[in-house]
Formats: C-alpha cells, structure tokens, sequence
C-alpha cells in the first residue's frame, strides 16, 4: 500500500494551495473523527461539509451518516469538485462559493461542518 503525502495528493489532483483562501488540510484522521463526534453525527443525518477539499472529513461524514446521498458538500475549486465526485459517488456536490451559498435549498435540519481557515 502506497501513502502519500497531502501535498503530493493536491500534486496529483492538480491544485496548489491559495493563501489568499487561507486553505488548510486535515491530515490527521483522528482530528476528523473528533469533529464529527463534537457534532454528534448518527447515521441518517443529513450533513453539509464547507470547503471539504481532497475528502478526509467528508469519507468519516459518509461512513457515519451510512448513506452518501445524505452529504452535501460545498466546495470553491472545480479540481476538488471532481476529485470528490470520483472518490463519493452520490454525494451532492456545489461547486460554490460558501459566502454566497443558499443554504435554504438543501431543506431543515443539516448539521454543518467543516475544516475552517483559521488566518
């Protein structure tokens, strides 16, 4: 089994980091793991992911939601969007600007996450 590195993921998929965006990537899976359970999620729930990037918050999303269909994500770069299309089959995928997203079109009841800029 190959591991690679975040950077050589971004490499392959095609993006280089923006400052601009204040983009940062989670590498640690149990960071992962602790956000979600900070946002209670059971399977079922329907989840939105801001900003999820190369997918390392939205695969614990669709593993514990059971279902990936119940995943939206909103996602600003196209490169990510397809990335996440190929790695989530079924997922809902807005290749959008967060800042300007209608959040009332995905319905009531969404449990929002996301790995936020902190700059």
């Amino acid at each position: 089994m190959s591991f690679k590195t975040e950077k050589q993921k971004l490499r392959d998929v095609g993006v280089k980091p923006s400052k601009e965006r204040g983009q940062n990537f989670l590498t640690n899976p149990l960071v992962s793991g602790e956000i979600i359970n900070f946002g209670a999620v059971k399977k079922g729930d329907s989840v939105i992911e801001i900003g999820p990037g190369l997918g390392s918050l939205t695969a614990e999303l669709v593993g514990r939601v059971g279902d990936a269909s119940l995943v939206s994500v909103v996602e600003i770069e196209p490169k990510f969007c397809q990335e996440l299309e190929r790695k989530f089959p079924g997922i809902n995928i807005y290749n959008e600007d967060i800042l300007s997203f209608d959040f009332t079109k995905l319905g009531e009841g969404l449990t929002v996450f996301g790995n936020l800029p902190y700059s």
